[in-house]
């Protein structure tokens, strides 16, 4: 079967007054029905342009000016980048097929209307149904995911709830039309360890009910261990890897992702330790660097070649993928040690 969302060389820009920002190059990728594929990648690798990409709501300036977008519904493939932004047809996908996540629930939820109403909208918005059954489910779902006393919570308003809970009442809504992709932008950045666990517990067992595809945005490796079936890493707007979860933590190849994972702390670590970091920091996109974009912190940086050639993805295995030209066989003589 065709994948559920397949993502091919996505280019997404920003014209500004200073310039154009390229936000995303050729960004491409697949997620296949009922799996987990993590995003990862430090703050303004381009993550959530991306996942608003998909949607179709990336804030202007920023358009798509190449690449596409290929959702799999049934049996029919629907071209999400030829759809018009603002028209019927990928406002019935939104919410319905597709549901998102977003880093903060207040900015999600109107702060003028209570958690049911908002919850009762979006089941009758994509389900044509009326209120009394809308209510029935809004409070199933709230049910489901574990929020306590649903009655109660439907006449709240935002500021009302905990953000444990808030966060929960974002998960219902968007799962309260039980979509067939989920994406889940930096879901738990701003809770507490504890709660954290809670609300990634909740969409793992949700997403067996619902056999539902995910795809987590994240800068927490330590989270996609235990939560991915594949991962993409991302670095100033392109894919610098991607492998399944096993293979990306015991055998990274590009420079980037062992940073990143180097970069995790360690149990067991002696007391007085230093961590680890990645030196330097994201590049300004309007001032790109010639090559690779990651050579200016790179430890592997070859002179003459890294600063001067832009590296294309080398195929490594099957599913596993760098960008780099350490395994360019082109430049193997050139980088040879000695």
């Amino acid at each position: 079967m065709a994948p559920l969302l397949k993502v091919q060389n996505l280019k997404v820009h920003f014209h500004t007054d200073e310039g154009v920002v390229e936000a995303l190059r050729d960004v491409s990728f697949e997620v296949e029905r009922g799996e987990t594929v993590a995003i990862v990648g430090e703050s303004g690798c381009g993550k959530s342009v991306m996942a608003r990409a998909i949607l179709r709501i990336v804030p202007s300036p920023g358009r798509i000016v190449e690449g596409q977008v290929t959702y799999a519904r049934d049996d029919e493939a629907i071209d999400l980048t030829a759809l018009d932004a603002k028209g019927a047809a990928i406002r019935d996908i939104r919410g319905a097929d597709i549901a998102m996540i977003f880093q903060e629930p207040m900015a999600t939820f109107s702060p003028v209307h209570t958690i049911g109403n908002q919850i009762n909208e979006a089941i009758m918005l994509h389900q044509g149904i009326d209120q009394t059954r809308a209510t029935a489910q809004t409070l199933d779902i709230l049910d489901r995911v574990g929020m306590p006393r649903p009655p109660r919570i439907i006449h709240r308003y935002p500021h009302q709830l905990s953000g444990g809970m808030l966060q929960r009442a974002m998960i219902a809504m968007a799962l309260s039309c039980r979509p067939q992709l989920l994406i889940a932008d930096e879901p738990t950045t701003a809770l507490d360890v504890t709660t954290q666990a809670q609300i990634l517990r909740l969409l793992y067992d949700l997403q067996g009910e619902f056999n539902m595809a995910i795809l987590f945005i994240t800068h927490d490796l330590s989270v996609v261990s235990q939560f991915a079936d594949r991962v993409v890493v991302m670095y100033l707007g392109e894919v610098v890897e991607s492998a399944d979860v096993i293979t990306l933590f015991e055998e990274p190849k590009h420079p980037y992702t062992k940073a990143l994972l180097d970069s995790i702390p360690q149990t067991g670590a002696g007391r007085g330790q230093r961590l680890q970091s990645i030196s330097g920091t994201i590049p300004n996109p309007l001032h790109r660097p010639r090559g690779c974009l990651f050579h200016p912190r790179c430890s592997s940086f070859r002179p003459g070649i890294c600063d001067r050639v832009e590296p294309r993805e080398i195929v490594l295995e099957a599913d596993h993928r760098a960008r780099c030209v350490l395994y360019d066989e082109r430049y193997a003589e050139a980088i040879a040690p000695g």
